[in-house]
């Protein structure tokens, strides 16, 4: 097992099994709510990944040493975040600086990795970089937001849509448009030159729309008209490439993701016609997007994670955690739109996906271990 990615993740698991309890109970509040889930649980996770892909995107072998330990970091940072919220605002002035202390240090290493790439980084590469700069832009207007109080409004909008679809876009996206044809096993022969044309699109977009919720209301048109060329020609793709009937449950998984993502920018339309309550849209971006993109990709990274050399138990890994990822995304998809119709009660299929993949996860970790005792045990 690899040692820090490891503990790191079963931490992590014990928070996705309680991050859609943390939406329905309500003892600290939706703000307190999205941050234990995105700043507590996501973060963390999301800069595991991004040191996971760095590594495969810069041909530059694992990563070693004091950067497995940002992901330790960032859920520090993600707790005084929580404590801010919830408890004492005074705890911004201590989580803002940590976390500006993680993406600077991970953008450092993602800068370093591509110089010393062997022909160049992949493209997707810059969409990680994009990611922590927005981030970091984030993290930088809610701190001038606790020190000017008058501005807290508009930053506060600001700072939340540079996360949600910035950082958590950005990231999950540019993770997509590399993830989905390694899971999904087909050739996607447009992806590099999409992955450097897009980019532009994606960071403009991002952009335009944390200023229009900023109180530049035109810009959030602008914004989501830019998103939508990206998202739209990695739609195309998977639509062309992706093997649908041979297609498993983790691709199926991440094709849902990329769906919900594209129904959670534009849910602002109903939301700004008074069709939908503007609460829900924070759930609909767990719902619809994070849920069933963190069990697709886990699907198939965890037991790279878990079983680091051991390529026959990662494939047979990858393989049962895959199962139901289809039907994981159906419920995760169920739940978001009967939230946004109204409907309280589609949060328990939410929470019957997270349910299932945790248990099956379980499952696997304990049936292949016990597969490779049995093993060991019967060649003494």
């Amino acid at each position: 097992m690899e040692n820090m990615m490891v503990w790191h993740l079963i931490v992590l698991g014990l928070w996705a099994l309680t991050a859609l309890g943390a939406i329905v109970v309500d003892p600290v509040g939706p703000g307190g709510r999205a941050h234990w889930i995105l700043a507590v649980g996501l973060l963390p996770l999301m800069t595991a990944m991004m040191i996971h892909f760095t590594a495969v995107l810069t041909r530059s072998g694992p990563a070693r040493g004091w950067i497995q330990g940002l992901p330790l970091a960032a859920l520090v940072a993600g707790l005084a975040a929580f404590r801010a919220v919830t408890h004492d605002p005074v705890w911004i002035l201590s989580a803002a600086p940590l976390g500006l202390g993680v993406v600077g240090s991970l953008w450092w290493w993602t800068v370093r990795r591509a110089r010393s790439a062997l022909g160049g980084p992949h493209p997707g590469l810059l969409w990680y970089q994009g990611a922590l700069l927005v981030l970091g832009l984030g993290l930088a207007v809610i701190l001038t937001a606790a020190l000017r109080p008058e501005w807290w409004l508009p930053l506060r909008s600001l700072h939340l849509h540079l996360n949600l679809v910035g950082f958590m876009g950005l990231t999950a996206v540019g993770t997509l448009q590399v993830l989905l044809p390694t899971v999904g096993r087909y050739a996607d022969p447009t992806l590099l030159r999409r992955l450097r044309v897009d980019f532009k699109y994606a960071l403009a977009g991002t952009l335009a729309t944390g200023l229009g919720a900023a109180g530049w209301h035109a810009l959030s048109g602008v914004g989501l008209l830019l998103w939508t060329i990206p998202l739209g020609r990695l739609g195309g793709a998977v639509i062309r490439h992706l093997p649908w009937r041979e297609a498993n449950g983790a691709a199926l998984s991440l094709v849902g993701a990329l769906a919900g993502f594209t129904l959670v920018l534009w849910s602002g339309l109903p939301i700004a016609l008074g069709w939908m309550e503007a609460v829900n849209a924070v759930p609909l971006f767990f719902l619809l997007f994070l849920f069933p993109l963190l069990t697709g990709a886990l699907s198939h990274l965890w037991p790279l994670w878990w079983w680091r050399g051991d390529g026959p138990r990662q494939e047979q890994g990858q393989r049962l955690l895959a199962r139901w990822g289809g039907l994981r995304a159906l419920l995760f998809l169920g739940a978001g739109l009967g939230l946004a119709a109204g409907a309280g009660w589609a949060l328990s299929l939410g929470l019957a996906g997270l349910i299932q993949f945790g248990i099956q996860g379980l499952i696997t970790v304990l049936r292949l271990s016990r597969a490779a005792g049995a093993v060991e045990e019967g060649g003494r």
